[in-house]
């Protein structure tokens, strides 16, 4: 410590990357942990809750939007008739639908009701509330 002169800044990404490498480390293994097992904390009931709450509070985006899901693909069709196609991980299907959703923020969901029951569809109905509309195919 005598031999350095230190200056009155500090380089933060070099002192991050040399003094604190452990905790960065630390970081990325908990994140990758939580990517790993993100299914487990989107079934969680208080996180669902706090999304709920959430969700309630966002501005509508749009109007509408329908919401078809078919094989490992979800299809997303606004007001104006624009339709957008999404593949999906099984594992993932839940967390990417719901990401979709939250980012178009409608102010109603259409939602046509795939052929065999979904646990991503009553995890839109709960999240969602009654701005959910559900039409049988």
């Amino acid at each position: 410590m005598r031999s350095l002169k230190l200056e009155k800044g500090i380089m933060l990404p070099s002192y991050l990357e040399f003094y604190l490498r452990p905790l960065k480390n630390k970081w990325q293994e908990l994140c990758n942990l939580t990517n790993e097992n993100s299914s487990l904390f989107f079934e969680s009931e208080t996180f669902l809750e706090l999304l709920k709450f959430l969700l309630a509070n966002l501005t509508p985006k749009c109007e509408c939007v329908i919401v078809s899901i078919k094989d490992n693909c979800i299809i997303f069709e606004d007001e104006n008739g624009e339709m957008n196609t999404y593949q999906y991980e099984e594992k993932l299907r839940d967390v990417e639908v719901i990401s979709k959703l939250i980012e178009l923020s409608p102010q109603k969901i259409v939602l046509k009701m795939p052929n065999k029951s979904l646990k991503v569809v009553d995890n839109i109905v709960r999240l969602f509330d009654n701005r959910v509309e559900i039409i049988k195919n």
